[in-house]
């Protein structure tokens, strides 16, 4: 598997494709500009499906514009509004590309409808959990669902497990672990 990663001025956020065998799934396309059509393109990728962490306007923005060139499906919590196909998903279901599939595990608290992606080694977290800080949820009930839902699902992978979220840079569950201090989860 090999991840394409794709940051946006627009929204100031990341998009991610992943390629396996010419195959590719693009997480959370926030902006379809000329960059990430040439990354598609220009590595001969055939994209299937689009994965959402959740339906915020910086993950899902470039959606109406892949949708008149590829013919995809959406894998997301909450079916949507998009104007394409779209399949909802819960926590365990898989969605194949190439060799490879991506498998979803929920993780409310950003919004109801937020799940992390599991790739390989890497984790999708959106909003969920960015390098450094818990994501922001709505009140207090949320936020502590939000710090369950990281423990729970995305501080138990191994150390090594890389995350990508879906704004700034990447980090590890290692580093989340040890230095976040919105989980108190310090080794």
């Amino acid at each position: 598997m090999t991840v394409f990663p794709h940051y946006s001025v627009s929204g100031f956020s990341n998009s991610f494709v992943l390629a396996s065998r010419g195959e590719a799934l693009v997480i959370d396309p926030g902006t379809f500009d000329r960059q990430l059509l040439l990354l598609i393109e220009d590595n001969g990728l055939r994209v299937r499906s689009v994965l959402l962490t959740h339906w915020h306007e910086a993950h899902t923005g470039g959606l109406r514009t892949m949708a008149r060139i590829y013919d995809f499906t959406v894998y997301s919590y909450y079916p949507g509004t998009a104007e394409c196909s779209c399949s909802e998903v819960r926590d365990g279901d898989a969605v194949p590309f190439g060799d490879e599939k991506a498998v979803c595990l929920e993780t409310p608290g950003h919004s109801p409808d937020s799940i992390t992606w599991r790739a390989g080694d890497c984790l999708f977290t959106g909003d969920t959990l960015i390098a450094g800080e818990v994501g922001s949820a709505p009140g207090a009930a949320e936020q502590k669902s939000l710090a369950d839902s990281i423990r729970g699902k995305i501080m138990v992978w191994p150390e090594e497990t890389i995350i990508l979220p879906g704004h700034g840079p990447p980090t590890r569950v290692a580093v989340e672990r040890r230095f976040n201090p919105g989980l108190s989860c310090r080794d």
